[in-house]
């Protein structure tokens, strides 16, 4: 297995047994496969161009406990991220970029997110506020926010109605 560099979902080899990557560390997706859901020694997970895809299966992120970086990126249809990313302890940069019909950031349990310190959204033009919970995340040092100008709007310093959602946040960068 070590000169595979991609497995199709129908694909099997002869003499290997179907189990998850327990040292896989960084994983590249550009199509969600059923196998996503074993993958718990994963660091770093980047979902890139899923056109097709309007919301992630519930329980994908469920054995992810070492998850440190995500990055969603290029998912047209998307409107929710999934609501098991609130399990995600370990998760300390998380990016949305590109997700134009993204509605809203989980409500719930957001306050679980205790290891984030790195949140980025980026041309999510669809994405109107910040949830509460993001006052909860005491570990976020760094909010980007670029291309989505209701969100930048209401994130807007001392005005804006998500202002005191993000006010205690040390570095806070809005891009055009």
């Amino acid at each position: 297995m070590d000169e595979v560099r991609y497995i199709e979902e129908d694909e099997s080899y002869e003499g290997v047994e179907a189990k998850p990557f327990p040292s896989l560390e960084y994983l590249l997706v550009e199509r969600l496969p059923n196998s996503i859901y074993n993958l718990n020694g994963l660091n770093q997970l980047h979902l890139y161009e899923c056109d097709e895809v309007s919301c992630f299966p519930e329980g994908m992120m469920d054995n992810m406990i070492s998850l440190a970086t995500l990055k969603i990126s290029n998912f047209r249809e998307l409107k929710k991220l999934p609501s098991d990313i609130t399990k995600l302890t370990t998760l300390s940069d998380l990016r949305i970029q590109s997700c134009g019909k993204l509605e809203c950031l989980p409500e719930q349990d957001l306050e679980n997110l205790c290891s984030l310190e790195r949140l980025s959204i980026d041309e999510c033009e669809g994405l109107r506020c910040l949830p509460e919970g993001v006052r909860h995340l005491t570990s976020l040092q760094t909010l980007i926010i670029g291309g989505c100008p209701a969100l930048r709007e209401r994130c807007k310093e001392g005005t804006g109605e998500d202002w005191h959602k993000i006010a205690r946040i040390p570095k806070l960068i809005f891009e055009s």
